[in-house]
């Protein structure tokens, strides 16, 4: 039953820089505020990782994915340009980096604050009222006037509600 338990914790990437060059680490939601790409899991994420430093030739080192102190195993391979060994100039290695992030990148929030969604049943003549922001499900009203009192609360990110709404707006 260990499958029927969904992971409501999104994982996603985050990019610093450190010395001149951007680096790339898979995180939970809680531990950043501006994540690319969501993941269910910490092991999708880094297989995701691991597939766009192929695609895009991007350091495994840089990346988080190896830990080593001099050149990352790929480099002794001649499938990295050598970021990690600061032979590749930083300015390319980071534009292919921003490129790799960025098909990753979740959609902005189209609307200036939260909204509202009337959800009526035709079978109990029941209307609900549903307020969202930022992807995130903040509660339910059963009339228009209850929706004040739902504070803007800080829920989690959760990858169910980003797609459902997506796929709805």
């Amino acid at each position: 039953n260990r499958r029927l338990r969904r992971k409501k914790i999104i994982t996603g990437f985050r990019q610093y820089e450190q010395e001149g060059y951007i680096h790339i680490e898979a995180v939970r939601e809680e531990q950043s505020s501006v994540l690319y790409g969501a993941f269910r899991s910490m092991r999708a994420a880094k297989e995701s990782l691991l597939q766009l430093t192929r695609e895009y030739e991007l350091c495994p080192k840089l990346c988080n994915l190896e830990q080593s102190k001099t050149a990352c195993f790929a480099w002794q391979l001649k499938r990295c340009k050598g970021a990690c060994v600061h032979e590749e100039n930083p300015g390319l290695y980071n534009a292919r980096v921003l490129i790799a992030l960025e098909t990753l990148k979740e959609e902005v929030w189209p609307f200036r604050g939260s909204i509202v969604i009337k959800e009526e049943c035709a079978v109990t003549k029941t209307t609900q009222f549903m307020k969202f922001d930022q992807w995130r499900y903040l509660g339910f009203a059963e009339n228009i006037h209850e929706l004040a009192c739902l504070a803007n609360k800080r829920e989690q990110h959760n990858m169910d509600t980003y797609r459902i709404l997506s796929g709805y707006i």
